[in-house]
């Protein structure tokens, strides 16, 4: 290690601000120094100033201005006051401006059809609705419905055994930047309403149950699968 002595004033305005010129101290004071620092690391990559750090009392000084660039800041400086400012570096967040949710006006369906287990039973379901924006990203569903058909297959034919329809409404809900909102979906004459998740993504309509336990029995018998897949028929 080396030992200089340095006037004070001249080292704390190099060492803060580099290529920045400093006023004259109002008071100087001769100070030894120890030099022999081998190299400096930020985020674990060498990182070395060419203006070279120092050991004064137990303390390293490094230059303010070279370790605030690295770490992303700005360094300013008032003359006038003496003031040294440090200030992280903003970063925006833009959200996804060029979603429209206009692009999925129209009506939308999805067709879903199951064995049960023992495969004496198969089921149809078919539901859909209307989708309209009435505002800027603010839906609203309507002539929302869900048909379940249900086929016995045990005689080696099907037969129809029934078709059950239940209407389906939402509130008017407004997505988010990337299309999706949660709200909730109530089964009118079942008096039946469960939370969910409604995505508009990729040209599809996702909604899902968020909740299915809120009423499991009505689940289980109608709805089945939380998650249901729209494509746009019109």
């Amino acid at each position: 290690m080396s030992k200089f002595k340095f006037t004070l004033g001249f080292i704390a305005g190099a060492m803060v601000f580099g290529t920045i010129g400093v006023a004259a101290a109002a008071s100087t004071k001769t100070i030894g120094v120890i030099f022999g620092i081998e190299d400096i690391k930020i985020n674990n990559v060498s990182k070395m100033p060419k203006q070279e750090p120092f050991t004064y009392n137990g303390t390293t000084y490094v230059p303010l201005r070279y370790i605030s660039d690295n770490l992303g800041a700005e360094v300013g400086w008032d003359a006038k006051t003496q003031i040294i400012t440090i200030n992280s570096k903003q970063t925006t967040c833009t959200t996804n401006s060029e979603f429209d949710a206009s692009n999925y006006i129209g009506t939308w369906r999805t067709e879903v059809g199951k064995i049960d287990v023992d495969k004496k039973i198969k089921t149809e379901i078919e539901t859909g609705f209307d989708l309209e924006v009435i505002g800027s990203n603010t839906i609203q569903l309507s002539n929302s419905y869900r048909d379940v058909a249900t086929f016995d297959l045990r005689n080696g034919k099907e037969e129809w055994l029934g078709t059950t329809q239940r209407d389906w409404e939402t509130n008017e809900f407004k997505v988010n930047s990337n299309g999706i909102a949660e709200t909730t979906l109530h089964f009118i004459s079942d008096d039946v309403t469960y939370k969910v998740k409604i995505e508009l993504i990729d040209g599809k309509v996702v909604i899902t149950i968020l909740d299915p336990k809120t009423n499991e029995k009505f689940y289980n018998s109608f709805i089945r699968d939380a998650a249901t897949t729209y494509l746009k028929i019109r």
